[in-house]
């Protein structure tokens, strides 16, 4: 089960015995277990038939929170029994005779967070059988962009009636792009840029993430994509120097980016599509991205990106040590690799 899934049946007030809450994703067993800690029980009974424990406490014994959730509710209809951070727990096998029989009366939930709980056990069978199973799985790198899209628009679908947000095509791919892969974290940036919009405006702009966020709308991954693409060399070397000089900028991070851009690049050429809009529906990017991709099967044949790619993985190599007889600085790694895409 998804986490949509599992909301629209907790809205329902359809209840299981038993959930678990797992998968390399934190951003939704974080929500559903908010769900299940604020809205299930009102808040007089929350005082007295909510229990919520930690992994940490419960690594090597589970029977403290077992005789919590065979407990009869005090004030209301149910019992609701939570372990947060559940991941650190190793005795799992203790739970099985109460997942056997579970209390009609309890609602036990398990937030397993950062991986998945190991299905060969025997607990998690007893788990799947007596309840549900969530799955939150990570969001693949290439579907960010369409997962901030979406978060925007549902944004819009919730305050509909007093506010809606506009935000630039262009800042979706860069957050995508110079974020971690932590939704939370998107999520929270995306909360500043609502919450930080000058009174009167609805547009969420690359200038306010660069006031809000610390996002340089002119020295980015987006932007050194951009001047590679188009065969600017003035301005890759003059991001390229300015990464080299950041801290917000590691190196690791921003070749891993550009090993993306330029090996989506290589597919395009060899699917045979070039144009933007064909770009967009084949291999599922927002049109800044297609765009650049366009512009970029205008530069380079095949066999260029060929070796585009190799000289990325040099780099890479280069920036952790390998390869390398003495040290060599961010800056020299940078200029050869612009050197050689520029001039392959």
């Amino acid at each position: 089960m998804k986490y949509e899934e599992l909301i629209i049946n907790l809205r329902k007030k359809e209840y299981a015995p038993v959930y678990l809450l797992h998968g390399e994703e934190p951003y939704y067993i974080d929500l559903a277990t908010d769900f299940f800690e604020n809205n299930i029980l009102d808040p007089t009974a929350r005082e007295f038939d909510l229990t919520v424990a930690y992994g940490k406490d419960l690594e090597n014994d589970l029977s403290s929170v077992i005789m919590e959730a065979r407990r009869f509710p005090m004030m209301g209809q149910y019992h609701v029994v939570i372990i947060k951070e559940a991941q650190v727990v190793r005795k799992w096998e203790m739970l099985e005779t109460y997942l056997s029989t579970p209390m009609p009366t309890t609602i036990f939930v398990i937030a397993y967070k950062y991986g998945k709980f190991d299905a060969r056990l025997k607990a998690y069978k007893s788990l799947a059988k007596a309840g549900v199973v969530m799955d939150s799985p990570k969001i693949p790198d290439y579907n960010l962009s369409k997962w901030i899209a979406d978060y925007i628009k549902e944004w819009n679908r919730e305050h509909s009636q007093t506010d809606e947000v506009q935000i630039d095509e262009k800042l979706v791919a860069l957050l995508a792009e110079t974020i971690d892969n932590d939704l939370s974290k998107i999520v929270g940036a995306l909360k500043r840029l609502i919450d930080g919009r000058p009174v009167g405006t609805n547009k969420i702009t690359l200038e306010l993430a660069q006031r809000n966020l610390g996002i340089n709308k002119d020295y980015n991954i987006f932007e050194l994509q951009d001047a590679l693409a188009t065969r600017n060399e003035a301005k890759a070397y003059r991001i390229a120097l300015y990464f080299s000089q950041s801290k917000q900028h590691a190196i690791q991070k921003e070749i891993v980016s550009l090993f993306g851009f330029f090996s989506n690049l290589l597919i395009a050429a060899f699917s045979g599509y070039k144009r933007s809009n064909e770009l967009m529906s084949v291999m599922s990017m927002p049109f800044p991205i297609a765009k650049k991709m366009e512009e970029g099967l205008g530069k380079y044949n095949k066999a260029q990106l060929v070796r585009i790619i190799s000289f990325i993985r040099e780099a890479d190599a280069r920036s952790k040590g390998f390869n390398a007889k003495t040290y060599t600085e961010d800056e020299d790694i940078w200029k050869e690799l612009i050197y050689k895409i520029l001039h392959c």
